[in-house]
């Protein structure tokens, strides 16, 4: 789908949600549209960066109802894309109904979001987020759609702790559709991938049996002091496919070959500090993921991710903000110097990033981003074909109309 298309398929929404909210005064109807645009000096990161590409833009529509005072529902419309990416298609983001019995305990059904790290749950309201993109250590923008939202249900609860603060916590559970063109099949894809022997991998199918997790935050008495932590798994990660080698004559060869992760689990842990103008947040998160392979030569292996960052925003005029951000991935935590690659940079993703927030307007927000990375952890070797060259710098822009 085109942008043109994509916005000509939203614009009836919003109208026609608008007139429906008019009749309606209990609805609330939310939303936002944003283009983007990334430039890399050197390697490929996040799609075909290197000579820029506009390549990066999102949309969405949501709306919410408060039928009783202890019942809401709502749904939200969402579109991206990034580099091909989700390519403007219009799904469901998130849809459920939330019975709210109490303070300390409810419940939501439907497709309910991902309770994971500081974050998550926010991705998608850019005016909340000071920079262009969330800390790719610990939210690889790659992996939003597989970790955005089951299909289940959830609970949920605020409990009072006195003198101590109070307790938020919540537990999901549930499965969801993976789109066997999607940012899973890129990752299964880096690891068959050699531009070298022409070697490469397409998924026909995607599933997955099944995910559920839990976060638990800490608001301490300190006001805007908080801690959370929240564990993920996931299980039976399935991508069945064809590995295309070099036949004879000039000819393809497509092999079957089928990567399942067993069983997949993350971590995350961090803090957050936040007063009137200042913001100061830190997060570390590790994955522990055991797959395997069939194919023309099978095996199986580990795979041990980890990243942090440390970052810090601060308003320093009523429309103007700034933030930096210090954060390293890790290809596997066992040996984060690299010694047991052929370059040790592949072992790592080392970025530091620097933004600028201007607000013309409460619900428009405009940034530009720098960045100097370090390694090439996170980058996809199907993107860098002719290999990787050096450190990077990555010009990231973004503007954002919300309503």
């Amino acid at each position: 789908m085109s942008k043109q298309q994509l916005v000509a398929s939203l614009v009836p929404c919003v109208l026609a949600g608008a007139a429906f909210a008019a009749e309606t005064p209990d609805v609330e109807i939310h939303g936002f549209v944003s283009q983007g645009y990334l430039n890399t000096s050197k390697n490929n990161y996040l799609g075909e960066t290197q000579g820029g590409t506009f390549d990066f833009n999102e949309a969405a529509i949501n709306f919410q109802s408060q039928l009783t005072d202890d019942l809401r529902v709502g749904a939200q419309l969402y579109a991206r894309d990034l580099d091909g990416i989700g390519q403007d298609r219009v799904g469901i983001d998130w849809a459920y109904a939330d019975y709210h019995w109490k303070d300390a305990l409810g419940f939501r059904v439907g497709e309910v979001k991902v309770a994971r790290g500081l974050y998550n749950e926010y991705s998608d309201i850019d005016l909340a987020n000071p920079t262009v993109l969330l800390p790719q250590a610990v939210y690889d923008e790659r992996l939003r759609d597989f970790l955005t939202s089951v299909y289940g249900g959830s609970v949920y609860g605020t409990i009072p702790m006195h003198e101590a603060g109070s307790f938020d916590y919540e537990a999901f559970g549930g499965s969801q559709t993976v789109r066997p063109d999607g940012s899973i099949n890129d990752f299964v894809r880096s690891n068959f991938y050699n531009a070298t022997t022409g070697t490469d991998y397409e998924s026909n199918t995607i599933t997955l049996k099944s995910m559920y997790g839990a976060s638990g935050t800490w608001n301490t008495p300190l006001r805007g002091l908080r801690f959370v932590v929240s564990a993920l798994q996931f299980n039976h990660l399935l991508s069945v496919g064809n590995l295309s080698v070099p036949g004879p004559g000039g000819s393809t060869l497509y092999l079957p070959l089928s990567l399942e992760v067993s069983k997949g689990q993350n971590v995350v842990v961090g803090t957050e500090y936040s007063q009137a103008k200042l913001r100061l947040a830190a997060e570390g998160t590790i994955w522990n993921m055991e797959y395997s392979f069939t194919g023309p030569a099978p095996g199986s292996s580990v795979l041990r991710w980890a990243g942090w960052y440390v970052q810090a925003a601060y308003q320093f005029l009523p429309r103007w903000g700034a933030a930096a951000t210090i954060g390293t991935y890790y290809d596997n935590r066992l040996h984060p110097t690299g010694n047991t690659y052929a370059d040790p940079r592949l072992a790592y993703q080392k970025t530091v990033a620097l933004t600028l927030r201007f607000d013309p307007v409460t619900w428009v927000a405009l940034k530009a981003e720098g960045a100097f990375i370090n390694g090439y952890g996170q980058m996809f070797v199907q993107e860098n074909p002719n290999g990787y060259d050096g450190n990077t710098l990555m010009l990231s822009l973004k503007a954002t109309v919300s309503f």
